[in-house]
C-alpha cells in the first residue's frame, strides 16, 4: 500500500503518461517444498516438506512511473491498456513491481 502526489500528462491521443513519489510499505511472499524419495535400499534422513517465506519494506520511499495506451474511445471514457512499475525502499529492504492489465479511465 502507498501514497504520495502524482502527475500526468496525455501525450498524443493514444499515449498517456505519468509519474509519482510514494510513501508506503510492501510485503512479499513465497510457498516452497519438495518432496523426496529416495530408492531401495537408501533412506533418507529427512523428507522436505513446504515452508513459507516473507519479507517486508516496513515503511519506505519510493518513485513509480505509468504508460498507458488508449485501446479504445467510448462515449463516457476509454478503455486502456497500462504499465505502472515502481521502486520501494525502505529500512527493511526494497521492493520493484511492475503491474500490468486492463483499465476504464472516465471522461
Amino acid at each position: 500500500m502507498a501514497i504520495g502526489p502524482s502527475a500526468s500528462l496525455r501525450a498524443t491521443r493514444s499515449w498517456s503518461f505519468g509519474a509519482w513519489a510514494l510513501l508506503g510499505s510492501a510485503t512479499v511472499g513465497t510457498h516452497s517444498g519438495a518432496v523426496i524419495e529416495a530408492p531401495a535400499p537408501y533412506r533418507p534422513q529427512q523428507t522436505g516438506g513446504f515452508e513459507r517465506m516473507t519479507a517486508s519494506t516496513d515503511l519506505g520511499f519510493g518513485l513509480g512511473f505509468e504508460a498507458s495506451f488508449r485501446i479504445v474511445e467510448l462515449p463516457r471514457g476509454a478503455l486502456l491498456a497500462t504499465a505502472t512499475p515502481f521502486f520501494l525502499v525502505g529500512s527493511n529492504g526494497s521492493a520493484f513491481t511492475l503491474p500490468v492489465g486492463i483499465a476504464y479511465r472516465f471522461q
